[in-house]
């Protein structure tokens, strides 16, 4: 009775079933006054503690356990038939889980422990996890060479504490915005258009103004001041070294 009233069984996961047996086993070692090391006694706690669902999974073995090692029966048959194969888990690997609204670190060690009996290359699994990861964060870890796959994951972790802005939206949110995003650009193309064909059309009144104005400018006499170039006769200035004369014709 000191032992039953020392150890008390984490609720039953249905998610992870080896994660679940892993904790009942360090449970069983904070028995009091020893650790709970008969099978028959660990067995009959993990039938005290299964959820009927789970319990249901393993009915054959409740009811006709094994003489000898019951508890690592019961073991054995709920991990298999409740967790997910390893085709399930690779499947699932490689399609993608979600981040949703879990850290990057969090998402990884779900994908570290699908990839667990796989032998699944690094290269690989960094890649599968930047493939979930919002678009922002991948852009800013590609400019971090070399890294690895757990680095990739605590520099996600801190990007998205300080902008969290960057977290998936949803497929409309993100179509929307990208159809936004085209607009603008679209616009704003068409404005440095409309800009650089009014700074070409200034370029071409400029020029031919300038042309006009080099054709019908007088000839320069040698010797001959601006003033007398201008305005010959009607000239009310003059250079003192200009050599017009009332004639039209240069000399002194």
């Amino acid at each position: 009775m000191t032992e039953i009233s020392a150890v008390r069984i984490p609720p039953y996961n249905f998610g992870d079933p080896h994660l679940w047996f892993a904790m009942c086993d360090r449970t069983f070692g904070l028995g009091v006054p020893k650790a709970v090391t008969d099978s028959v006694t660990k067995f009959n706690y993990i039938v005290s503690n299964l959820p009927p669902e789970a319990a249901a999974i393993v009915r054959d073995v409740i009811i006709n356990p094994d003489t000898v090692d019951p508890y690592t029966q019961i073991k054995t048959q709920l991990i298999q038939r409740s967790g997910e194969s390893s085709q399930q888990e690779l499947r699932k690997l490689l399609s993608g889980e979600e981040l949703g609204d879990r850290k990057p670190s969090e998402l990884l060690r779900i994908m570290n422990r699908r990839a667990a009996s796989h032998n699944v290359p690094k290269e690989l699994m960094l890649e599968l996890f930047l493939q979930q990861l919002p678009t922002s964060v991948q852009t800013i870890l590609a400019s971090i060479t070399p890294i690895t796959v757990e680095k990739a994951a605590e520099v996600a972790d801190r990007i998205l504490e300080v902008n969290p802005t960057t977290a998936p939206l949803s497929t409309h949110a993100i179509s929307s915005s990208s159809e936004d995003r085209i607009l603008q650009e679209i616009q704003r193309l068409n404005k440095r258009i409309d800009e650089l064909q009014l700074q070409r059309n200034r370029g071409e009144v400029r020029t031919r103004s300038r042309s006009r104005k080099r054709s019908f400018s007088r000839p320069r006499e040698e010797g001959v001041c601006w003033y007398h170039q201008q305005f010959q006769d009607k000239a009310r200035k003059c250079s003192p070294l200009c050599t017009y004369s009332k004639n039209g014709s240069s000399g002194k």
